[in-house]
């Protein structure tokens, strides 16, 4: 079943607002039945769907269980796709992540998370209010992990852009320690394009912001990189995080753009041929990000760029059923993301392949340090794609 991404209506100008009356009219829908509680990687099963849906609707408060359901969600989407009756439960969890924020207060680990992230203030639901204190503790960010990004330090929550073609589009993973960021720029230069790039604190994609309930600063954020992107006035924008990639969408949906957004997979792709890429006999497997495979039915680019250079092996859950890497609990219940991560790492062990790839920036951090742990090699597919087209000129 292909998900749509959030917000599949028109969107209005307060999307709380929306999310509110969308949920009320998807809880009439829900049959009761519990599939999408049977299938949950996180939730308790002492936890009914009856309390679930209690609670999510309008202004009722939220039972100890829920709350806890509540922080563990990271989002991945299983219980929509197997709802009988198309409830969008994924979606309706961010009414009450909202809702938890709203009635409770932010959970101390979210709050340390969202310190530095985007350009609003310290209210997540006044993000129009400045903060001089956050605006230093991101200058101080930009100016310690800058030292470390070489060239690409110009572009760190720079103001002022070009017009061109193609944005390559970092958010905050261009602070990333998996080198994906420079690569990129790499290929990019290897195919003598003209591009533009977007990255830093304050050009957050809004995502995360969204996964927490932060749904007003969320907001605020889509429109600020919107707001950028159309001074650049791209044909396309490119981004190796899938919750960036989920973001873009949504921006289109707001704007009526005429851009595109790809995945790093897609716009490799789409120059397969002008890289020059080249196939091995080696074995990998490959692990599907939940929101750009699950919720936006885009898992066959990633493969076919695969098959272009190594033999596919796949997961016994995979697609649809692929374990979600469950960095969108924001650390909150280690235990439970490391013992998710673990059983991945055993699933791709029993391929026989040495390497996982992903697509997506937060499953590979998320990943790696089990993946050493248990003997897998985790990388994007950036990296494999560099590889490939580099080590081939290396020799020449």
């Amino acid at each position: 079943m292909k998900m749509k991404p959030i917000n599949v209506r028109n969107p209005v100008d307060n999307f709380v607002d929306e999310l509110n009356i969308f949920t009320e009219y998807q809880l009439d829908s829900c049959f009761g039945d519990g599939e999408c509680m049977q299938v949950c990687p996180v939730v308790d099963q002492n936890l009914t769907i009856a309390e679930l849906n209690e609670c999510t609707h309008a202004d009722n408060p939220l039972t100890d269980a829920v709350r806890k359901f509540t922080l563990d969600c990271f989002q991945c989407g299983e219980c929509t796709s197997v709802c009988p009756g198309g409830v969008q439960r994924d979606i309706l969890m961010l009414r009450l992540k909202h809702k938890l924020l709203q009635q409770q207060g932010e959970a101390s680990h979210l709050t340390s998370y969202y310190k530095a992230k985007g350009i609003s203030g310290l209210d997540p639901q006044n993000p129009a209010k400045k903060s001089l204190k956050k605006e230093i503790t991101i200058r101080g960010f930009n100016l310690y992990a800058g030292t470390k990004l070489g060239t690409l330090r110009k572009h760190v929550d720079k103001t002022e852009f070009k017009q061109c073609d193609t944005l390559i589009y970092f958010g905050c993973y261009i602070f990333s320690h998996t080198g994906a960021q420079f690569k990129t720029i790499e290929l990019a230069d290897k195919l003598g394009i003209d591009y533009e790039v977007l990255g830093g604190l304050k050009s957050c994609c809004g995502w995360p912001q969204l996964m927490g309930g932060r749904i007003e600063e969320a907001e605020y954020l889509h429109r600020y990189v919107a707001d950028v992107i159309e001074k650049i006035q791209p044909k396309e924008v490119i981004t190796g995080c899938m919750e960036c990639f989920a973001s873009l969408k949504r921006m289109l949906q707001i704007r009526r753009n005429n851009w595109k957004a790809l995945t790093t997979s897609q716009w490799m792709l789409n120059h397969a041929d002008q890289l020059g890429l080249s196939k091995n006999d080696e074995l990998i497997t490959f692990h599907d990000s939940c929101h750009c495979t699950r919720k936006l039915g885009l898992g066959d680019p990633a493969r076919e760029l695969i098959g272009k250079m190594y033999h596919l092996k796949e997961m016994e859950e995979t697609r649809d059923e692929a374990l979600c890497c469950g960095y969108y609990n924001f650390k909150g219940n280690p235990e439970l993301n490391r013992n998710l991560r673990l059983e991945k790492m055993d699933m791709a062990k029993r391929t026989g392949a040495p390497t996982m790839a992903v697509e997506c920036i937060t499953c590979q951090e998320s990943f790696e340090s089990v993946g050493q742990e248990k003997g897998v090699v985790v990388t994007d597919l950036v990296d494999l794609v560099h590889k490939n087209v580099f080590s081939k000129d290396s020799s020449q």
